[in-house]
């Protein structure tokens, strides 16, 4: 039981690195500025989120990254996508 909990923590924290990595990026961080909303107060946000929020925001997180990467999202597509990400977090602990 131990162990359960320990890797379950784990994958909470590596959860929560994904998406505030994601969200620190240049592009995003400026879009969520651009936005209107603080993106420091939207990162201390996301540990409140459940264990499976984080876990399906953090594979989209990490799918849009490699995206990104290979060249198939543009810059405007991802700052998009932040702002989405953003808005997602924000009804997820207003509601």
């Amino acid at each position: 039981m131990q162990d359960q909990l320990t890797h379950s923590t784990a994958d909470r924290q590596k959860n929560i690195d994904t998406i505030k990595t994601f969200l620190s990026s240049p592009i995003a961080d400026k879009a969520i500025r651009d936005a209107h909303y603080d993106p420091e107060e939207v990162r201390r946000a996301i540990p409140t989120l459940s264990d499976q929020e984080l876990a399906d925001l953090a594979a989209r997180s990490n799918q849009v990254q490699q995206q990104f990467v290979a060249g198939r999202l543009t810059g405007t597509e991802l700052a998009l996508i932040a702002v989405a990400f953003v808005v997602i977090i924000v009804v997820i602990i207003v509601h």
